[in-house]
């Protein structure tokens, strides 16, 4: 997918290249690396947050159950 017209850029993964040079990677390696910035996103931000502001209002019981799974699925895949 071309970005302008000096810049093609992996749909993919979103690696930027200059139009005529070699535009080889590995997506697996730049798609691992969003994941881990997600999940510390996710750990040290958004699920405490969800957190505190279970505290403060009533939640039905799916979301708690669905805060206990999220808890749980970021501690098993450390």
């Amino acid at each position: 997918m071309a970005k302008n017209d000096d810049t093609c850029a992996c749909c993919t993964c979103g690696y930027e290249w200059k139009r005529g040079l070699h535009g080889g990677h590995s997506c697996a390696d730049r798609l691992l690396s969003k994941v881990n910035k997600l999940r510390s996103f996710i750990e040290t931000q958004a699920l405490p947050a969800l957190i505190l502001a279970a505290d403060d209002y009533p939640l039905s019981s799916a979301a708690k159950m669905a805060l206990t799974d999220a808890k749980a699925l970021l501690s098993e895949t450390k």
